[in-house]
């Protein structure tokens, strides 16, 4: 019975390398590799190999050619060289004689440059040694990672503010309307100009304020119909300042 079991899967084993066909002949790990099945002959398999490597070493030796090529056409600046030869050699590479010569693309925004931050990045680059398409293109970068940057952060300012008022709708309940229309009316006496209370500039903060100063001022009273003397005993400050009897 034990013999019948052996012959059984020697015949199994038989008919497997057999299905392989030339690849039987590989080593196991590469048998049943999806490239390797791809072909039916092995001339096939090492045609297709050969072509692989006539095409890396065409690739190689293209590549090997630009860069005996481009390394003969970059200028390189000597490490002895003296200030004279660097301001030659970086004049030549297209940098400005002076750092006013840039010309920078206008913001994205469609805003007029701000001089300062102008100033200080023409003279920057200068200093660098960028030539004017170089800086030109770090100055549109820096522009559109601006944009981007300030969009960001008003959404985060916003999203923080919102946060807040519906904090204080929360403390406040219904009374958070009145409040708010305190603050706006206060505002505009203080500081003669409109509240925006979409504006997140510690809109919340100054609200509190508000609130808290209108209460105060509310609570602020003199007792009616004070003549002076002693307080009539009637809640509130007394602004009465004549000597006690």
């Amino acid at each position: 019975m034990a013999e019948d079991q052996v012959n059984q899967t020697g015949d199994q084993g038989a008919k497997d390398q057999t299905s392989l066909g030339w690849r039987a002949a590989l080593p196991d790990e590469y048998k049943e590799h999806e490239f390797v099945k791809g072909f039916t002959k092995p001339g096939d398999f090492v045609k297709s190999a050969l072509e692989i490597k006539t095409e890396r070493d065409g690739l190689k030796t293209e590549r090997d050619a630009l860069k005996t090529k481009t390394e003969g056409m970059i200028p390189k600046l000597p490490d002895n060289a003296t200030d004279e030869e660097k301001e030659v050699f970086w004049s030549s590479l297209g940098k400005p004689e002076t750092p006013d010569e840039y010309e920078f693309p206008k913001p994205a925004d469609g805003s007029e440059p701000d001089p300062i931050i102008s100033k200080w990045a023409k003279g920057t680059f200068h200093k660098a040694n960028l030539n004017n398409e170089q800086a030109s293109f770090v100055v549109g970068e820096w522009d559109k990672f601006m944009v981007s940057y300030n969009a960001a952060m008003i959404k985060q300012e916003q999203d923080d503010l919102k946060s807040e008022m519906d904090k204080m709708k929360t403390e406040l309940g219904d009374k958070y309307d009145a409040h708010v229309e305190m603050g706006k009316r206060f505002f505009k006496k203080v500081m003669e100009a409109d509240f925006d209370e979409k504006t997140p500039v510690n809109t919340t903060t100054l609200l509190r304020f508000v609130i808290k100063a209108g209460k105060l001022m509310g609570e602020d009273t003199s007792p009616p119909g004070s003549q002076g003397g002693k307080d009539q005993g009637k809640p509130g400050l007394s602004y009465n300042k004549s000597p006690k009897d």
